[in-house]
């Protein structure tokens, strides 16, 4: 996300802005080979971070099209304005090359630095955004995004400002963190479980007064001589006995649960997490049929 975020930061100049403003994207002039070469390096790396993205299942929806369709194009001016995202990518691109006056060679290809005017012109919060930037974003999982997307959807869909959209954006969250207490009490479970079992078991087996003590309440093992019980290994050579079982079992356990929920991650199952965010995300749109499902669900599927 940083990587992709720089990339997009760098390249939205206010050229692009304008073409975003009038809803469509031009390239006015033939670009140059250092241009061409240069657009070419930042979508391949783009479309590269999408790549890594859908494999993780991040970009499940929409990264695989517009990757086709960034391929499809030949980086001419009439082809690259068939497709709005990548024609917006590939002028603003050559722009920030053309427009900074400096350059070097790095890696055996030219690279543009950006310049003062492409730096003034950055995106300073993620509501500055293009809607093509905001959207990579959102796929992505980056919660923000998904925020300020949904933003604009409530502006388009109930015909209202950004404030009054952001008020509307923070009452589904309300609404989305009233379960969280719920669903997360198995993680707290959880959480309670390994630290105090992780804790207690290193006394339980080396510190000898608390040896004794659940030896004597639980286990009624007989106690060696004291000279067998001098040092904190010989401690753990006797308690050893009793806390090998249960110690040796969770190990076990836990370890064919892992494996049961990666068969389950293969076979397409979904595990308890990803159940629960399935689940909020469809309880999300029954309060608020309105809007866009997709957006919704992906609010709720990255708030934390």
């Amino acid at each position: 996300q940083a990587l992709l975020s720089t990339h997009l930061g760098c390249c939205f100049n206010l050229k692009a802005h304008r073409c975003h403003h009038h809803h469509h994207h031009t390239i006015t002039s033939p670009l140059s080979q250092t241009s061409k070469r240069s657009a070419r390096i930042g979508l391949g790396n783009m479309l590269s971070l999408g790549g890594r993205l859908g494999r993780q299942g991040h970009l499940a929806r929409s990264a695989t099209s517009w990757s086709a369709g960034l391929c499809m194009s030949r980086w001419g001016p009439q082809n690259s304005g068939q497709h709005g995202l990548g024609a917006a990518l590939l002028s603003s691109k050559a722009s920030c090359c053309t427009d900074s006056g400096k350059s070097a060679k790095l890696a055996g290809y030219e690279v543009a630095f950006p310049s003062k005017e492409d730096a003034k012109q950055m995106p300073k919060h993620v509501c500055e955004l293009s809607n093509e930037a905001l959207f990579l974003l959102a796929e992505s999982g980056c919660h923000d995004a998904c925020s300020e997307r949904l933003a604009r959807h409530i502006m388009a869909t109930d015909d209202i400002e950004w404030l009054e959209a952001q008020k509307v954006v923070k009452q589904i969250r309300k609404v989305d963190q009233e379960v969280l207490w719920v669903t997360t009490m198995p993680y707290k479970i959880g959480i309670t479980i390994g630290v105090s079992t992780g804790t207690l078991c290193i006394p339980l087996c080396f510190h000898l007064p608390s040896v004794e003590f659940f030896n004597k309440h639980f286990v009624t093992s007989p106690v060696p001589e004291p000279e067998d019980l001098e040092t904190a290994w010989e401690v753990g050579a006797w308690a050893w006995n009793w806390m090998e079982p249960p110690l040796g079992t969770a190990s076990f356990v836990l370890l064919a649960m892992q494996l049961t929920r990666a068969q389950m991650q293969n076979m397409g199952v979904k595990p308890y997490t990803q159940w629960v965010r399935n689940w909020r995300g469809d309880r999300l749109c029954k309060k608020f049929p309105k809007y866009q499902a997709d957006f919704v669900k992906d609010f709720s599927a990255t708030l934390q």
